[in-house]
């Protein structure tokens, strides 16, 4: 990380690229807290504009701005120590945990089940990762199969 700070602004940041690949700050989680903690010794307040729910977490919502219909509002939930989870789906208005390639995939798979015998509940747990949407569609199927 290269920062100059002085007592009257923060002049540059930069954060670790690897293989000639720089990828914006949500990328790098780590670099996200180590940045909050940078930041936390600054004396003058100094706006952060971000879409990292790490970074966002550090923060008590009386100091969180959210850009709604044109109108900086507070958060309705309390974001300091809050999940990333919660704070994605809350406060920056993002429902989907995943890419739009796997949710497809996932959704698909999910289609298949009771129709063809190779796809199962198991196999999709083996087969996809743990997401909020591999269970909602996971407890989908278990009621259906509950009604039966």
């Amino acid at each position: 990380m290269i920062c100059y700070v002085t007592t009257e602004q923060l002049r540059a940041i930069d954060h670790p690229c690897e293989k000639d690949s720089c990828g914006d700050i949500r990328n790098f989680p780590e670099f996200s807290m180590t940045f909050n903690d940078m930041v936390s010794y600054i004396p003058h307040h100094i706006p952060i504009l971000t879409g990292n729910p790490w970074l966002i977490s550090c923060y008590d919502r009386q100091a969180v701005r959210v850009l709604k219909n044109g109108k900086w509002v507070m958060p309705e939930i309390q974001t300091y120590g809050a999940s990333v989870n919660k704070i994605t789906m809350s406060v920056l208005g993002r429902y989907d945990t995943m890419g739009d390639f796997p949710k497809k995939k996932l959704k698909a798979y999910n289609d298949k089940i009771g129709k063809d015998d190779r796809y199962t509940i198991d196999d999709m747990c083996r087969t996809f990762g743990e997401s909020v949407e591999r269970t909602i569609l996971i407890n989908n199927k278990l009621d259906e199969e509950n009604k039966s």
